[in-house]
C-alpha cells in the first residue's frame, strides 16, 4: 500500500492534473527555449514532429496504457521484468538510468542558467539548489508531490509564454499581423517540407519528421518512466488515455 502511495499516487489523481505534469513534462527548459530558437532561425516545421508525436500517442492510448492498467502493473519495468525476465527489465532500467540522467542533467543546466541570469546566483549553485528543491519534494512526497509541483510549472510556463507572446506583438510594429507579416516575408511561417519528402541529413523533411516524431515517442511515452508513471496514477485507464492525449 505504501509503494502504491509513493509510486502511484494510490490511482486517485485527476486527469486534469496528470495532463499538466505532462505538459510540464514535456516542454521542458530546453524546449521552451529551443523551439522558439529554432523557430527564429528557421521555419515552423518542428510543428511536423508533433504531428507525428500525436499519431503514437493516439496508438498508446488506444492500446498501451489499458493494456498497463488491466495489468495492474506499478511500473514499466516491473511489467518487462513479468513478461521478458529480470535481464531485459534490468537493461530497460539501466538505458532509462543513463539516459534520464544526461537528459536531466542538460535540462538542469539550461533551467540553472535561467535562474543565474536573474538572481547574480553562481551557476553551479543554481544547479546545486534546483537539484536539491527537486529532489526534497520528490522524496517527501512521491509521484503526487511530483504532479501538482508539475502543474504549478506548467501554469508558469503557459502564463510565461503567453506573457513573452504579448509583449513581442506590443513591441512589434502592426501588432500580431505586423509580426506575422515580418516571419512571412522572411520565409519562417513554413510548416511542411515536402522536396524532398525523405531525409537522412534533413530533419525537417516531413516524412522524416512524421516517423520521428510517430516512433519517439511510441518510445518514450510507452517504455520511459519518467512519461509512464503519470499515466498509471489516474482513477482510470481512460484518464490516462485522456491525459496523454
Amino acid at each position: 500500500q505504501e509503494e502504491a502511495e509513493f509510486t502511484l499516487g494510490g490511482r486517485r489523481m485527476p486527469t486534469w492534473a496528470v495532463l499538466s505534469s505532462m505538459t510540464a513534462t514535456e516542454l521542458s527548459a530546453a524546449t521552451f527555449i529551443g523551439v522558439p530558437h529554432a523557430a527564429y532561425t528557421g521555419d515552423w516545421s518542428y510543428l511536423q514532429l508533433a504531428v507525428g508525436a500525436l499519431l503514437a500517442k493516439a496508438v498508446l492510448a488506444r492500446h498501451v496504457i489499458p493494456l498497463y492498467r488491466r495489468l495492474d502493473i506499478v511500473t514499466v519495468y516491473g511489467f518487462l521484468q513479468e513478461r521478458f525476465g529480470a535481464r531485459p527489465q534490468r537493461a530497460a532500467a539501466l538505458s532509462f538510468l543513463i539516459g534520464r540522467l544526461i537528459a536531466s542533467g542538460a535540462r538542469l543546466f539550461i533551467a540553472a542558467l535561467a535562474l543565474s541570469s536573474v538572481t547574480d546566483i553562481p551557476i553551479p549553485w543554481a544547479v546545486v539548489g534546483c537539484g536539491l528543491v527537486a529532489g526534497i519534494y520528490t522524496i517527501a512526497g512521491g509521484i503526487r508531490a511530483v504532479i501538482w509541483t508539475d502543474t504549478l510549472q506548467a501554469l508558469l510556463l503557459l502564463t510565461s509564454a503567453v506573457a513573452v507572446l504579448f509583449l513581442l506583438v506590443e513591441a512589434t510594429p502592426g501588432g500580431m499581423s505586423g509580426l506575422f507579416d515580418w516571419a512571412t516575408d522572411r520565409g519562417q511561417t513554413q510548416i511542411l517540407h515536402l522536396t524532398p519528402i525523405f531525409s537522412l541529413t534533413d530533419g525537417r523533411a516531413l516524412g522524416t519528421a512524421l516517423l520521428g516524431g510517430f516512433f519517439q515517442t511510441l518510445a518514450t511515452h510507452s517504455t520511459d518512466h519518467d512519461m509512464v508513471q503519470r499515466l498509471l496514477t489516474t482513477r482510470s485507464a481512460k484518464g490516462g488515455s485522456r491525459a496523454l492525449m
